[in-house]
């Protein structure tokens, strides 16, 4: 992991950019210590959508939040067309 200081990621900002854009992790240090760490951002699929909302649980305190569960859970099963990637 390449570390830099405020000043050094300031003045390099564009090249900051295309390394994360590589890949690569970067910390920021300032005064000596950690404040930042830039790293690529995660892409987000459909899968990884759906896993998500496998995981949620239900408002046990709210009625309709397993129903608005449920259905948007039905929106990305196969068959459902509504968000088709065309």
């Amino acid at each position: 992991m390449r570390i830099l200081t405020a000043a050094e990621a300031s003045r390099q900002f564009s090249q900051l950019l295309d390394a994360i854009e590589r890949g690569e992790t970067v910390m920021v240090t300032r005064g000596g210590r950690a404040i930042a760490e830039f790293r690529p951002a995660p892409e987000h699929t459909w899968e990884s959508l759906k896993v998500e909302l496998q995981r949620l649980e239900a408002d046990p305190s709210d009625d309709d939040s397993q129903v608005i569960l449920d259905e948007t859970r039905a929106l990305l099963t196969p068959g459902s067309d509504l968000w088709s990637e065309e």
